[in-house]
């Protein structure tokens, strides 16, 4: 059932541009955000229904999809969510393994950010510039160093662009999810349940216990919190990272 929010359309003649879309929060944020009645253009380096085919880390690539997205008009919102999580610890990691990571969830973003930056900029209507973080960034993962790094340097270049955007009307701001139930976690958890010898299930079941809310995420509650700050409704808020992590940072 649609909320009383989305069935106000508050995001009603937006165009967005939501990057990793093909699954998990992508998708679900592509969802969300047409259901509050925005023209949303999806973007993933995967092929998908209704989603354009594009690399985040390649700077024309993503110039192209924002015009898409700005449908011959100007875009209002983008959501930089595309990245890759390995699990990988530092002694068995190396050089090619930190850059594939640095560059997709750290350049790319700032790529696509840059790109539809232009594109508000030169409209001169301001916009929302949003970006998928996580709680790695705080609260260190075993065996994923790279990752975690990449994610610490993505809550700086929030508030660094915050300051830039904040002239033309621009507000910059990211989501830091916690655990989340999407098929790219997965391989994680898989690999956590064989090395400890129990079940992806009970591995899912002891990190719930965890989190004061007693369950992970699904996709839709992160998307929620992109809606939010892609709306009016936060239209004073920016250079902040909103963590919607069921409150695990502070259990």
């Amino acid at each position: 059932m649609a909320s009383p929010m989305s069935e106000a359309g508050r995001l009603a003649g937006k165009t967005a541009l939501v990057t990793g879309a093909a699954r998990g929060i992508g998708a679900a944020t592509v969802r969300r955000l047409s259901r509050d009645g925005a023209l949303v253009t999806g973007v993933d380096i995967v092929a998908g229904e209704g989603v354009l085919v594009a690399d985040v880390t390649d700077p024309q690539a993503m110039a192209a999809s924002v015009e898409a997205a700005a449908r011959g008009g100007r875009l209002d919102i983008c959501v930089a969510n595309a990245g890759i999580f390995e699990s990988r610890e530092l002694l068995q990691s190396d050089l090619e393994h930190w850059e594939r990571i640095m560059r997709v969830n750290v350049i790319g973003a700032a790529v696509t950010l840059q790109a539809a930056m232009r594109s508000m900029v030169a409209s001169e209507g301001g916009g929302r510039l949003l970006a998928s973080v996580s709680i790695a960034a705080w609260h260190g993962t075993h065996g994923s160093t790279a990752y975690c790094a990449s994610k610490a340097a993505l809550t700086g270049l929030i508030p660094a662009l915050a300051l830039e955007a904040g002239p033309y009307g621009i507000t910059v701001n990211g989501v830091a999810p916690g655990t989340v139930d999407t098929e790219g976690n997965l391989p994680y958890l898989e690999k956590v349940a064989a090395t400890e010898g129990i079940s992806v299930a009970e591995v899912t079941a002891r990190r719930a216990a965890r989190i004061p809310l007693r369950r992970v995420a699904s996709p839709e509650d992160i998307a929620n919190v992109f809606a939010l700050l892609a709306s009016d409704d936060a239209g004073y808020i920016t250079g902040e990272v909103v963590r919607a992590d069921g409150g695990l940072l502070i259990a």
